[in-house]
């Protein structure tokens, strides 16, 4: 039973409203904690939601964190909109329940109203959120256009003024205040380093270090003359060997060896195991938890075609299809833009499997090679699954295709508004 007081999570929600169960609910949570996917998508993943009903239930959710909507209000709206295949809105309208979207807690108004997002990139985002079924966080992050530390701040105002405990223009000024604060961050890091890689940062991503303990670090390096590395082996925050283990991880992503999130994950790991080797060796040998019929469901892809046909388990437990198109994303060529006919230069093969699985069109082969392009450099480790599905809707929203690969990637914000 749900707890009035306590924050609703999206997986109780689910349950309570009776659109999974809780032996649905199980698996998905294990996936999740592996891939690092949110609990909706591994569900959608599953076979056991759509993403329709996901966006009902993370509005339903948002409303009752933001005290417009009682659980119990919630639940039943869910399944109401559940059984008649509605929008919650809809399902609210006909149970004569207002629906209130100006709550003025939401993440968004927050950063917009404290100067750190542009309203107009916030409104992108929003779209993007919606597309990729990403909470609106981990699509700003993604895009590039906020960093983890500022979200990380702003989403603990967010649930503190959801708790009362403090006020809205409190929480306004403690986000302008990190705005400094990240400047000096960013001038702590070693100058051979590329400031999104660097030691510090690395340390903020892995939850080692405080936003506050690097600022203070950081003076210390400005007044005594020397770099991040030696202050922090001065002090007693943090040990030698986890020192060690981040100079390491930092040769690998720049190596591409694993990506950027990978290695602050690992390094958080380090600090309680102590045993660096061990950690990478199991990564390097782990099987990839997403395929690329996964990532065709993830951009919906195969909702609009036939390429779905029903959740078939595989070895790893994960729903899958069984088409023939899993091994595609090697061999679809890389184009810039829709007025390449696509099928005039795919091997007849992969033509005939596109078309089997209902991509009659040159539009529609040009989205799965679109797909599959992100796909590779998600393989690749160039992307993280949250970039992945951004570029991809970025890509295909504004018919903005890529030129071939150049070995590099330039900022995910190029896609997005300026602000002038």
């Amino acid at each position: 039973m749900m707890n009035e007081r306590s924050p609703i999570l999206l997986g109780e929600l689910l349950v309570a409203a009776e659109l999974i169960s809780q032996r649905n609910l199980e698996p998905a949570l294990k996936r999740a904690s592996r891939t690092g996917l949110p609990l909706g998508l591994e569900l959608v993943l599953q076979g056991s939601l759509d993403f329709e009903m996901l966006t009902n239930c993370i509005v339903a959710q948002s409303q009752v964190r933001d005290g417009l909507l009682s659980q119990k209000t919630a639940v039943d709206a869910l399944a109401l909109a559940g059984k008649k295949k509605v929008q919650l809105k809809v399902a609210l309208d006909v149970m004569r329940v207002d629906f209130a979207s100006d709550s003025k807690n939401r993440l968004g108004a927050l950063l917009t109203d404290c100067g750190l997002l542009d309203r107009a990139v916030l409104k992108q985002c929003l779209g993007l959120s919606k597309s990729t079924g990403l909470p609106l966080g981990r699509v700003l992050i993604a895009s590039g256009v906020l960093k983890a530390e500022i979200l990380d701040k702003a989403v603990r105002l967010q649930k503190r003024l959801r708790l009362d405990e403090i006020d809205r223009a409190h929480a306004i000024e403690d986000l302008e205040a990190i705005q400094s604060l990240l400047g000096s961050i960013s001038s702590v890091g070693n100058s051979n380093q590329h400031a999104e890689i660097d030691l510090p940062s690395l340390l903020l991503d892995a939850n080692l270090l405080s936003p506050e303990r690097v600022n203070a670090l950081g003076a210390i390096c400005l007044e005594n003359s020397i770099d991040f590395e030696e202050a922090l082996a001065q002090s007693d925050d943090i040990s030698c060997h986890v020192i060690a283990a981040g100079k390491i991880l930092l040769k690998m992503i720049e190596e591409k060896m694993v990506s950027y999130r990978s290695g602050a994950d690992l390094l958080k790991r380090v600090n309680h195991v102590h045993d660096l080797e061990k950690i990478i060796g199991q990564v390097q040998t782990q099987p990839v938890e997403l395929t690329f019929n996964n990532f065709l469901v993830l951009t919906r892809l195969s909702q609009d075609k036939t390429l779905r046909r029903g959740p078939i388990e595989n070895s790893a437990g994960a729903a899958t299809t069984n088409s023939g198109m899993e091994d595609t994303w090697q061999v679809l060529p890389a184009v810039s833009d829709a007025t390449h006919d696509v099928a005039k230069i795919m091997p007849t093969d992969v033509v005939d499997c596109l078309e089997r699985n209902g991509f009659l069109t040159a539009e529609s082969k040009l989205d799965v090679v679109t797909a599959a392009r992100q796909y590779k450099l998600f393989r690749h480790n160039e992307l993280n699954i949250d970039q992945a599905l951004v570029t991809y809707h970025l890509a295909r929203q504004e018919r903005h295709y890529m030129p071939a690969w150049s070995g590099t990637f330039p900022s995910l914000a190029i896609w997005l508004p300026r602000v002038q």
